[in-house]
């Protein structure tokens, strides 16, 4: 059929050679047993260049040869306008310049919106250069404070003034304004650290300073709050851990200590404890300290290499930090005080770091660790060690659905690289996952026994 002279691409063979396409033709037919499929691919791919080149072709397709199906309220044309009519521009086939197509074409009364033919009258309305469809609602503002309709084609939206339902706030989602229920925004700090930003992004930073991990960086009508970790190292360089966390908040400031200890203002006082008049409580959970505010700010510290900052939704896009800026929009997260984006964690980490009167000469940011030798890091994937977390079945697997293990697992192979294949390190890593599990509601099976990460249990609860 390609090289037939009296055949459907006859008119263009002075234009594209049809030879190398009939070799590839026969050279697939031969290797895939006559294929249909492959004749019909093979044919397209010339059909396609003669287009291309502006070559009208008689049909070569038909109901039982080649058919090209196509989807709801459109049929197939053997040379169709290559800017099809859609809702945003009906009159784009008139407009066009490019070659003809065989392509699928909207039915009669049928435009073509978001890849589908609908019928022109639900094609919808303008407004400030955006085409929204009859019938779609949408607010205009990131405040969710004037809502628009679209009542007929070509028609004038309206608009009227309107706020969220009660339980639900205005946020950003797909960058779209839209009302959603409350929950909140949970950023993970743990191991050597890893920080596991509200937005679920992972920055490796070893610094051993103190650093901003969340507060308040917008001028609102919410309580102001500041959370910051000092880090240390403990033996090796290269590595830190959370030392203390310093909690700013309705004018006191609140230091987290080891040993179930906290300072209040400076000076120390034992849990459980209460300040601000009770809008703020201290008090321990399991092997964690807990900060609690009477507007639902959570921080929660094990004393050893974990802290966790819950904040409500009514924080939403106000925060920034090592955390970031709680806006369900991973690409900004590294996000510096300058509003630039870092380059990478180290550079976000060290723009987060909060200046200190008592100088340490060992405050600063260590030199990454060496890669991991590749026998090493196959043994600490395997499910004797980081791959526990990602193992179905395994002790983890009820939480994979609600807390993806990936980042997780990969920290926890980068500890053990940096350690050594430390168990303490492993079984810190498994505990963090463990913990953000918990967090969420999720009952896991249990994972500790008298032999396997218990000891480090006892040490950080006694």
């Amino acid at each position: 059929m390609i090289t037939d002279p009296s055949g459907p691409f006859q008119n263009c063979h002075s234009v594209v050679d049809p030879q190398s396409y009939f070799e590839d033709c026969q050279y697939d037919l031969c290797e895939l047993h006559l294929s249909s499929e492959a004749l019909c691919q093979n044919l397209q791919a010339y059909a396609d260049m003669c287009q291309a080149a502006g070559v009208q072709l008689t049909p070569w397709r038909n109901a039982t040869f080649c058919p090209l199906a196509c989807p709801a309220n459109s049929h197939y044309e053997p040379c169709a306008a290559a800017c099809p009519a859609t809702c945003v521009d009906p009159m784009a086939p008139y407009n066009c310049s490019r070659p003809c197509v065989e392509a699928c074409v909207c039915d009669s009364g049928y435009l073509l919106y978001n890849k589908q033919c609908v019928p022109s009258q639900q094609c919808g309305c303008w407004h400030n250069g955006q085409h929204y469809p009859v019938g779609s609602e949408f607010w205009t503002d990131n405040t969710c404070s004037s809502k628009c309709t679209c009542p007929a084609r070509g028609g004038k939206v309206q608009c009227s003034s309107a706020s969220c339902p009660a339980g639900q706030f205005c946020g950003v989602q797909n960058g779209k304004p839209e009302c959603l229920d409350h929950s909140y925004g949970i950023c993970h700090v743990h191991g050597d650290p890893h920080y596991n930003t509200f937005d679920k992004v992972t920055h490796n930073f070893m610094g051993n300073c103190t650093y901003t991990l969340a507060k308040v960086c917008s001028n609102t009508s919410v309580p102001y709050f500041n959370v910051e970790a000092k880090n240390e190292h403990r033996g090796n360089p290269r590595v830190s851990y959370v030392r203390e966390v310093v909690v700013d908040v309705y004018g006191e400031r609140i230091t987290i200590l080891k040993q179930e200890r906290s300072r209040v203002n400076g000076v120390f006082r034992t849990l459980p404890v209460s300040a601000a008049g009770g809008a703020i409580t201290v008090s321990s959970s399991g092997r964690y300290v807990v900060l609690q505010t009477d507007f639902s700010l959570q921080v929660s510290y094990d004393a050893d290499h974990s802290v966790e900052v819950k904040v409500p939704t009514s924080y939403f896009n106000l925060t920034c930090g090592m955390c970031g800026n709680f806006n369900n929009w991973r690409e900004d997260d590294y996000m510096m005080p300058n509003g630039q984006q870092a380059a990478d964690s180290n550079a976000l980490g060290e723009s987060w770091q909060v200046p200190s009167d008592d100088s340490d000469p060992s405050c600063g940011v260590p030199p990454p660790p060496g890669p991991c030798p590749e026998d090493e890091k196959k043994l600490y994937e395997s499910e004797q060690f980081c791959g526990m977390l990602t193992a179905r079945p395994g002790f983890f697997e009820s939480c994979h659905a609600v807390i993806n293990p990936q980042s997780y697992f990969e920290t926890c192979s980068y500890d053990l690289c940096a350690m050594g294949g430390v168990q303490e390190v492993l079984c810190g890593a498994l505990e963090a996952y463990a913990d953000a599990c918990q967090a969420a509601g999720v009952t896991l099976l249990p994972w500790r026994n008298a032999t396997f990460c218990r000891e480090y249990l006892c040490r950080t609860e006694s």
